[in-house]
């Protein structure tokens, strides 16, 4: 925190996770293989997390939360 500043990490967390989140679902539009698609499909369900993290508000971070144990359950 103090070399970066406080917002760093927010700021990383939302351009990644939306980064991953777009990467992702255009992949999953093209995927054939059931394997990969499940993969790329977790993978913007990350991106997904990453920007409700990112948000840093408490009602964003439980959506979060919520998100993985419903990823977690299925």
């Amino acid at each position: 925190v103090p070399a970066a500043g406080a917002h760093f990490p927010r700021g990383v967390l939302l351009v990644f996770g939306t980064a991953s989140l777009l990467l992702a679902a255009l992949f999953v539009l093209r995927q054939e293989n059931y394997k990969r698609l499940l993969a790329y499909s977790t993978i913007e369900h990350a991106g997904v997390i990453a920007v409700g993290v990112g948000f840093g508000v408490c009602l964003a971070v439980a959506g979060a939360l919520f998100h993985v144990l419903n990823h977690a359950a299925a």
